[in-house]
């Protein structure tokens, strides 16, 4: 089991030394794969950065943490959430030397190789770049909603490593993102609890061309049909004090579609794959295969395969 570790953040020395270690873990990665000896060198330079003495300090009433393999971008916001929960958040909603030293300490938990957008892991104040932090804006999803946790799957249920156009589409609208009402309206038309993930097609931003050659967007996605409609409502409307069923009933029916889209295939009928077969079922197949002089008996639908269906239906009786 890794050793507990209290949070720290960079001192100046370490930040410097961290953004250099990033930028040129960025530049071998688009070169190298992740398996090879130059990426894997420098990601130990990074947590060893992380574990100097020298280049690092404490940060108030900061909470220990561990290295540790997280199920998802949700599950590492509220990590997070728990482990800062007793600290001043307004000196470390925007410390870079925090966020960064968070960022180096679980390097291998966010970098696949496959994203090299600086950005991503090194942490930026001005907002449209500090959006995209794969650290801290599971976090401050997490801290912004604590009464709405389970709801920010939606758009948190990607790999720590992955950012998602959900995700990004939803924390740039301060409207949507900071009202409780509204996480929990799109918790309920975007995400699949059976599947664990985002309906498909969710996040769909993209203009798309009908036969006459007119753009138009994907009816029912967030960004930007549910956020315009969310604007024309709170017009009329005070948004905050509604609850998720009344903003349901105000914004257009084009929003019922997501009851019906899976979020592997978005097909609204997808086939249903049969269940494995259970250990009687499997036996009356062996007796009547075994009864057959022709093995290639049961590759063919006919007699026999009407007489295994009516025995394993008798089971179920």
């Amino acid at each position: 089991m890794e050793k507990m570790i209290k949070i720290k953040r960079f001192n100046k020395t370490g930040n410097e030394e961290f953004e250099n270690k990033i930028e040129e873990l960025c530049t071998t990665g688009k070169k190298n794969k992740l398996e090879s000896s130059k990426v894997q060198k420098l990601l130990k330079q990074i947590i060893d950065l992380s574990k100097n003495a020298s280049k690092i300090e404490t940060v108030e009433q900061a909470d220990e943490i561990e290295q540790k393999s997280f199920k998802d971008r949700h599950e590492l916001g509220v990590y997070l959430f728990n482990k800062l929960s007793k600290c001043d958040l307004a000196k470390i909603n925007n410390d870079v030397n925090l966020w960064n030293w968070l960022t180096a300490f679980y390097i291998k938990n966010v970098f696949s190789g496959r994203a090299t957008e600086i950005v991503r892991f090194i942490y930026k104040k001005r907002f449209f770049q500090g959006k995209r932090h794969l650290i801290r804006t599971p976090w401050i999803l997490v801290v912004t909603n604590p009464t709405q946790v389970e709801s920010l799957k939606f758009c948190l249920s990607t790999p720590t490593h992955q950012g998602s156009n959900m995700c990004e589409q939803f924390i740039s609208r301060m409207d949507l993102w900071k009202n409780p009402s509204v996480v929990q309206l799109c918790y309920d038309l975007y995400f699949d609890p059976v599947a664990g993930k985002q309906r498909k097609g969710a996040d769909n931003h993209r203009k798309i061309k009908d036969n006459d050659g007119t753009e138009y967007n994907q009816k029912g996605v967030l960004y930007p049909r549910l956020y315009k409609d969310i604007l024309i409502l709170s017009k009329n409307k005070d948004v905050w004090d509604l609850s998720p069923s009344e903003i349901n009933s105000e914004i257009k029916d084009e929003f019922g579609i997501w009851k019906d889209i899976d979020a592997r295939s978005g097909n609204k009928s997808e086939k249903k794959k049969n269940p494995p077969w259970t250990r009687n079922e499997l036996s009356i197949c062996l007796w009547f295969y075994h009864k057959e002089d022709k093995e290639e008996i049961l590759g063919e639908v006919g007699e026999v395969h009407s007489a295994i269906s009516s025995a394993i239906k008798l089971l179920k009786k």
